[in-house]
């Protein structure tokens, strides 16, 4: 079969900060994808972006970016399936914040992911910006443990608000571990966060994503962890593919190593969405 991405961005981060819409599905079709999810980041409250400048303030979702999104799809409407969603940054200050923004939207599906975690003073420490942020975070929470568990919890908080259905780079905590190792995925209680958040995934009917970024950071390679998908696929957690692309020559980056690794564990289908609904495609 012809494979799709589930992330994707249209606001090129390395190409100046401009919204590249086109740029993307021309790209998308031009490598024959069956179909393609712009998941662009849903722009964080303002009191947060005031308490923490460095986050930046993301010009998405605005009545421009909606008509240039309808008038890019029904163009291409013959040509390839474009599928509106989100990804959203998810934190405990952003809850109250997002329960109402999804309302506004007709979105086909919505990417929750957790780029950083923010401490009682609702400083935001990021965990794939850079190590010194990293180890910043790791220092303020008291340790890699309780750091690596706190990210857990809040993938697990997130997956229980039942705000998303796809669960973004499920151990992106691991992005900077091998350039500064800090600990080990072989130990019981880091291997305990993740099978417990594998659960939770099943129990709440939540798509995990095998997400192709990973291969190009630090960590070099996909995320989540093999074994993760491994584990994954004993508990009937469903999956989706995402390239995680910022700019258009990334739309299909890596898709087939993901497809790969995803046969090796016993997966035959993938998950995509429409109007919030799981369509499986054979892999």
């Amino acid at each position: 079969m012809k494979l799709g991405t589930s992330h994707m961005h249209s606001k090129g981060h390395e190409k100046g900060d401009k919204l590249l819409l086109r740029e993307t599905i021309e790209q998308a079709i031009k490598k024959k994808l069956l179909f393609v999810g712009i998941t662009d980041h849903y722009p964080l409250p303002s009191d947060i972006i005031a308490l923490n400048p460095n986050l930046g303030k993301t010009e998405l979702f605005n009545e421009d970016y909606l008509k240039e999104f309808e008038k890019v799809k029904k163009e291409f409407q013959d040509k390839i399936e474009i599928l509106f969603g989100a990804e959203m940054g998810w934190s405990e200050q952003t809850k109250g914040w997002f329960v109402q923004e999804v309302k506004k939207y007709d979105f086909d599906y919505l990417i929750g992911s957790v780029h950083g975690l923010a401490d009682k003073e609702g400083l935001y420490w990021s965990i794939d910006r850079s190590e010194e942020d990293y180890k910043k975070g790791v220092e303020k929470f008291g340790g890699i443990i309780n750091f690596v568990k706190e990210y857990f919890n809040q993938i697990r908080n997130m997956i229980n608000s039942g705000l998303f259905n796809v669960v973004g780079h499920l151990d992106l905590i691991k992005v900077q571990n091998k350039n500064i190792p800090l600990f080990s995925e072989k130990e019981m209680w880091y291997k305990k966060e993740v099978l417990k958040t594998l659960d939770l995934i099943k129990n709440k009917k939540t798509c995990m994503e095998i997400n192709c970024s990973g291969w190009d950071k630090r960590c070099k390679e996909q995320y989540p962890s093999f074994w993760i998908i491994k584990e994954a696929r004993k508990r009937g957690v469903l999956i989706t593919l995402g390239s995680d692309g910022h700019y258009p020559e990334k739309v299909n980056r890596n898709l087939d190593r993901a497809r790969e690794l995803a046969i090796k564990a016993g997966y035959k289908s993938v998950v995509r969405f429409k109007n919030r609904k799981m369509i499986e495609v054979e892999i």
